[in-house]
């Protein structure tokens, strides 16, 4: 997956926390811009983004060789926070 994380507000955003939990039947495999497993959660800590400006990231899991009965496809819910309010 890639992830974009995006400033729209009128001012910098802080520092930013990007948060990934593992989707179920799948195992983490990787990510890009230093995002550490912790728990079942992906996490980066992420700079601060000025006003219309966004950055990337990528995480890759790996389904499983079997999923559970029924699933015909796999959710992944990222969540982002800043430091600064609009």
């Amino acid at each position: 997956y890639t992830i974009t994380v995006a400033n729209n507000g009128p001012s910098a955003s802080g520092a930013i926390t990007l948060t990934d939990a593992v989707p179920a039947d799948t195992t983490f495999d990787s990510a890009t811009g230093g995002g550490t497993l912790a728990g079942g959660v992906v996490m980066w800590a992420l700079a601060s983004l000025a006003p219309n400006t966004s950055t990337q990231v990528t995480i890759t899991f790996r389904v499983a060789a079997t999923v559970g009965a029924g699933v015909t496809q796999l959710t992944n819910t990222a969540s982002a926070t800043g430091t600064a309010p609009d």
